[in-house]
């Protein structure tokens, strides 16, 4: 582990206290290791050497130092190198890494192939993703109830048609024709079937001739929109 200049080193963040002491003792383990193999050497040359211990720790520490600077500043020299390696590959298309330059391996092909580039998944793509975007668009436009009324027009679907608002009969069992839910704030149309207010506002808005999905009743006249006043009963 580095220590910063003086002049830097009141710009930065002091390093953990863990990690200084686990990188002082990774040190001190290193230097040991080096230290016994030396001394081991200098011991078989020559026995006298082993007096000049401390100035052995001081040139060993000095060229620990040395060879960890020289790493770091190869190591910058290996990235930069395999950046411009890199740069060149895509201007060149030769070699793909660094250590394919060093040696001289260029990757060929072993048949002659011919580049052709096919835009078919792109263009499919691109009309799939376009024909999403106009439905999105023309989907709201589209009036769904006016739709349903014309198709039941043409098939020739028809209903009951004798449910007169007389018979109108409003008890806990009643569902609103179009949610099939308790009506909120039950209206009618002029036939003897309930709805919520919003059911049969909206789609009388959507479609002027709207029909009831129970009878098929249908009533332009905007009078025939009205609360629920025919008898009431608690019976289901």
């Amino acid at each position: 582990m580095g220590y910063p200049d003086s002049n830097n080193y009141i710009h930065e963040k002091p390093a953990a206290r863990v990690t200084v002491l686990d990188a002082a003792d990774f040190d001190s383990e290193i230097q040991r290791i080096l230290k016994e193999q030396l001394l081991k050497i200098v011991s078989t040359l020559s026995p006298s050497l082993v007096k000049w211990e401390p100035e052995l720790d001081a040139l060993l520490s000095a060229v620990i130092w040395k060879v960890s600077r020289l790493l770091e500043w190869l190591e910058l020299c290996v990235q930069v190198a395999s950046l411009l390696n890199y740069l060149l590959f895509l201007r060149q298309g030769v070699f793909p890494n660094l250590t394919d330059r060093l040696v001289g391996i260029k990757p060929v092909s072993a048949t002659s192939m011919s580049r052709v580039v096919g835009y078919s998944f792109m263009t499919r793509e691109l009309l799939w993703h376009g024909f999403i975007e106009l439905m999105v668009f023309v989907f709201p436009l589209v009036n769904y109830k006016y739709l349903q009324r014309r198709a039941r027009k043409y098939i020739g679907y028809t209903r009951a048609k004798d449910c007169r608002q007389e018979g109108l009969v409003y008890t806990v069992a009643t569902r609103c024709s179009v949610c099939q839910e308790p009506p909120v704030l039950p209206h009618h149309m002029g036939c003897a079937h309930s709805f919520c207010y919003y059911c049969l506002q909206s789609n009388r808005m959507a479609d002027s001739k709207f029909e009831c999905p129970s009878c098929g009743h249908s009533d332009e006249n905007p009078s025939a929109f009205q609360p629920v006043t025919a008898r009431f009963s608690g019976n289901s």
